[in-house]
């Protein structure tokens, strides 16, 4: 097993790539004294044996040339994993999303993993496989950089405001709804419609059967070859249910309070069925998200379906905006925050509908609670928080 001392300043190599927060983490690092490297890695080509010969070349040249106590990353990266085994350097992962299906390849048993995760639920499902080295350990907040944001910008004001994905150009049916038989077609419509309405309860791997996997797995390949270790339900369920859950809730979601509200959207998804909703466009993360989320009376958290009792991102990021957020429930929620006191929560789209009518009628009350969550994130939900825990928990 290889073990990484934890009583000394450390030299790492933090292997970058196309991910939110990762400069908010690199500051962490440096700020508990260690000597931080940067490497990027370009984790997004389309052909995947290009993919794989690129990375690994440049990631095996570089450290073929220097010497770490420790590589970091934020998620986890098969490639990298095995670069780290050959040169017996211990490699850290802070996995920020769910489904995050490398955590499924067969590298994941390397001795030199230490892999944290925001999901508890992925950190059990890891443990029962047999993997020695995972911990969870949630998001965190860049307050430090949301404080220095001029938020007086009146062009961004609204009633109702999402920042993110439809998953309308993501949902399976547009992928295999003509190569199924009517029958199945009407079973995962059934099943996605009552997931749609339990907010913070995932079940849809349990729904897969053997006979519909016997049905599926010959007109459907999920792109994972023999390495990967993970049940094909569990594969299928993630890569194909979870998202279209999450399209019809959000679309339903937007459909009606835009019935009763005035709701702004920011994204770059499709949105011609929601003619009530003001598009208007994508965001940047670092210069223009903060400023929405500021300025808008009401911000929304739907969590994607997959997250199965996570927090995600957006929560961090609003609260450490300062902005009032309405979250849709999931279990680990309500061990970080208090509901109607730091944010508020809803079980049900008709609940939702109501509280954001009643907040949108009570400023000082909502003007509260935005104050408590963004203090409770500032004292308690940093990167340099979850760092510190991070080092003291393995």
């Amino acid at each position: 097993m290889f073990v990484v001392r934890k009583d000394f300043f450390m030299h790492i190599l933090f292997c970058k790539w196309h991910a939110y927060g990762q400069e908010n983490v690199i500051s962490a690092l440096k700020k508990l004294g260690h000597q931080v490297d940067e490497l990027f890695l370009e984790f997004e080509k389309s052909d995947l044996e290009e993919y794989h010969k690129s990375v690994n070349d440049a990631f095996f040249q570089h450290m073929d040339k220097n010497i770490y106590d420790v590589v970091f990353s934020l998620n986890y990266f098969p490639i990298i994993s095995s670069v780290c085994k050959h040169f017996h350097t211990a490699y850290i992962s802070w996995c920020v999303d769910a489904p995050l299906i490398q955590l499924y390849h067969n590298s994941v048993y390397n001795s030199c993993n230490i892999i944290f995760s925001f999901d508890r639920a992925t950190v059990q499902r890891l443990k029962e496989m047999g993997v020695a080295r995972v911990y969870h350990l949630p998001l965190s907040a860049d307050v430090e950089h949301f404080d220095m944001i001029n938020y007086n910008m009146s062009q961004y004001s609204a009633d109702v405001s999402f920042v993110g994905s439809t998953y309308e150009e993501r949902t399976f049916f547009t992928q295999i709804s003509s190569h199924i038989s009517p029958y199945l077609s009407g079973y995962f419509q059934a099943i996605t419609d009552i997931a749609e309405n339990l907010p913070g309860i995932n079940f849809l791997e349990e729904m897969v059967s053997l006979d519909i996997k016997n049905e599926l797995v010959n007109i459907l390949h999920l792109g994972y070859d023999d390495s990967y270790v993970g049940k094909w339900e569990m594969l299928f369920a993630n890569s194909f249910l979870g998202t279209y859950v999450t399209y019809n809730e959000r679309l339903h979601i937007l459909q009606k309070l835009s019935e009763h509200f005035s709701v702004l959207l920011y994204t770059k998804s499709p949105t011609e069925l929601l003619p009530l909703v003001k598009k208007c466009g994508s965001v940047d993360y670092l210069s223009e998200m903060p400023i929405v989320f500021r300025n808008s009376a009401i911000n929304l958290n739907m969590t994607l379906k997959t997250i199965k009792t996570g927090i995600p991102l957006r929560v961090f990021d609003v609260l450490g905006c300062g902005g009032f957020l309405v979250s849709n429930y999931q279990e680990e929620l309500e061990e970080l925050f208090v509901d109607g006191k730091d944010l508020v929560l809803y079980h049900s789209q008709e609940e939702l509908v109501e509280k954001v009518d009643w907040y949108l009628k009570h400023d000082t009350e909502r003007k509260k609670i935005a104050v408590n969550g963004y203090n409770t994130v500032k004292k308690r939900h940093t990167a340099l928080d979850r760092l510190e825990e991070l080092f003291r928990i393995y």
